[in-house]
């Protein structure tokens, strides 16, 4: 406490490093997220499975839930695409109507094909691609007595330079497939 240069140092490094920290982070105080609208390609290739008379697409159920419903006319999707690359969320009489928002973490869009989907990410226009493999709905869910659940990989593509990204939407979908799991199992 002799020392003044020292006093100093004691009081203004904890007010310039708390600044710093503020200013880097001020956006999350009030409620912002510094990482919003995340560009994602979804590409469901699930063909379903009959159970009991009735068919269940868990594919369906997990791109409903990523592809937040658009009422306005501002979509984010490709404007370069076919109709049949990007569409809106498929609802239909064959699936179970669960569906989620993530609100603006994520700005998510059907593609029609795989390889579309990667090359959107490659090229920047998506930072991850979730590419739903055709056998989804047949490993994991209980058509009956003889049925066994079977690993299956929901492929994410995603951007090196987004890493971050990559990694939130990759949560999201464990996140998802592990409920839609436990409901099966259920």
């Amino acid at each position: 406490f002799k020392d003044t240069n020292l006093l100093l140092i004691m009081l203004a490094a904890p007010l310039m490093i708390s600044t710093i920290i503020a200013l880097a982070f001020s956006g999350v105080s009030s409620g912002a997220s510094p990482i919003s609208n995340i560009p994602v390609a979804v590409v469901n290739l699930d063909e379903g499975v009959n159970v009991m008379g009735s068919m269940v697409n868990n594919g369906n159920i997990l791109m409903n839930i990523l592809i937040r419903p658009t009422t306005d006319s501002t979509n984010t999707a490709d404007t370069t695409a076919t109709p049949d690359e990007t569409c809106a969320p498929l609802m239909a009489s064959t699936t179970t109507t669960q569906q989620g928002d993530l609100g603006n973490l994520i700005s998510a869009v059907r593609i029609a094909d795989a390889g579309l989907a990667r090359a959107g990410v490659e090229d920047g226009s998506y930072a991850v691609a979730v590419i739903i493999p055709k056998n989804f709905s047949q490993s994991i869910t209980y058509t009956g007595p003889t049925s066994a659940f079977n690993p299956v990989q929901i492929e994410i593509y995603g951007d090196g330079n987004r890493s971050i990204s990559a990694g939130i939407v990759r949560s999201i979908v464990e996140g998802v497939n592990n409920n839609i799991l436990a409901g099966n199992i259920t």
